[in-house]
């Protein structure tokens, strides 16, 4: 009788075991899959917003190119006549020629500034540092406000990337001026290891987590910043500072 006792016990602890060693595999099983299927959109979401975002600055690249060399051509053309028509006109058709030759002034500045805000007419002309260079300078005029960026290195970029540099500092600065008390701003390009470059971002702001701004803030300036790395292929890492904030953004040279 002991012995059958004995027996069925053992058998009870064997099945026990078993079913708790299947239970677990099964948990854990369903643990790393939807891990793995987390990580799966997770990755394909990023890649989507890669896409959206360089689908709209080529766009955006476009629609300016055609408004700056299509339709401001044709208005230009248009004040050129007004203004021809104006000199032959008659005295008491003055007024009507002068009225429409200010409303086609205003209307070229409108489209030009459409066309400033689409993309920045300086990347095209002169290159991504000088661009930079006079946004900051503008900035730091406009809201006396004291901005440096200091030059090391700079790789050759696509116009594509470096569009997407140039709005990353300017999205970075102006979420700064609107919503932190930093009244002092450092830029730094240079080398990082092979075939990496480093962007350093420095403030004397309140401080911040990156994490907690890109989750769970409301504003889209930290995710517009967040697209930009993703579609560089970036990497960023907030670096613990005494005073304020540093942003450390490592870029690929590709």
């Amino acid at each position: 009788m002991e012995q059958t006792r004995s027996l069925l016990n053992m058998y009870y602890w064997i099945g026990f075991t078993a079913l708790f060693v299947m239970v677990s595999i099964i948990v854990s099983m369903s643990y790393f899959y939807y891990k793995l299927l987390f990580h799966k959109q997770q990755q394909f979401q990023e890649q989507l917003l890669q896409e959206i975002l360089k689908s709209k600055e080529e766009e955006q690249i476009r629609i300016a190119r055609e408004l700056h060399d299509g339709i401001l051509g044709d208005i230009a053309a248009l004040k050129i006549a007004v203004d021809l028509q104006k000199k032959i006109s008659k005295d008491e058709n003055q007024q009507f020629w002068k009225s429409t030759d200010d409303q086609l002034k205003k209307i070229i500045q409108e489209v030009r500034t459409i066309c400033h805000d689409l993309v920045p007419p300086m990347l095209d002309t002169v290159g991504l540092i000088p661009a930079l260079q006079a946004i900051l300078e503008d900035k730091a005029n406009k809201t006396n406000k004291q901005i440096q960026l200091h030059i090391h290195y700079v790789p050759q970029l696509s116009p594509l990337d470096e569009l997407h540099v140039f709005r990353l500092i300017q999205e970075w600065i102006t979420n700064h001026l609107k919503h932190n008390n930093a009244n002092q701003f450092e830029i730094a390009f240079s080398s990082y290891e092979a075939n990496e470059w480093l962007i350093e971002l420095k403030d004397n702001g309140n401080s911040f987590q990156w994490n907690h701004l890109l989750h769970e803030g409301k504003g889209l300036g930290w995710k517009n910043m967040h697209a930009r790395i993703l579609a560089l292929n970036a990497h960023l890492e907030q670096v613990p500072s005494d005073k304020g904030n540093q942003l450390n953004l490592t870029i690929p040279i590709r």
